[in-house]
């Protein structure tokens, strides 16, 4: 991973662990149904479910009210089974392109 990749993903961790936060005492007033906070995966891991679950799980351990978000790709589907057989929060997000 490139530099600048590097610390914009350790930006996105920051303010992901500070929104989460935020979100913190309407996820425990509403006992999780609530208050979570989505983070994406990087777009760019979408052919590699390793590399997806991977950071799934690294984002899923950043606060206990993060949703990660994996795309409805031909690699994400394994990742989205393996991320929540370990038990992560998971948001399958969907993308349409004209040429489909």
């Amino acid at each position: 991973m490139r530099p600048e990749d590097q610390i914009g993903w350790q930006v996105v961790r920051e303010i992901s662990i500070n929104a989460a936060g935020l979100l913190e005492p309407i996820f425990e007033q509403h006992k999780g149904k609530n208050g979570r906070l989505s983070i994406q995966t990087d777009p760019r891991l979408y052919r590699d479910p390793n590399a997806i679950v991977d950071q799934t799980i690294e984002f899923s351990q950043l606060a206990p009210n993060i949703t990660v978000k994996i795309p409805v790709t031909q690699a994400g589907l394994p990742a989205i089974e393996e991320a929540t057989y370990q038990g992560v929060s998971i948001n399958a997000t969907v993308s349409f392109d004209r040429g489909c």
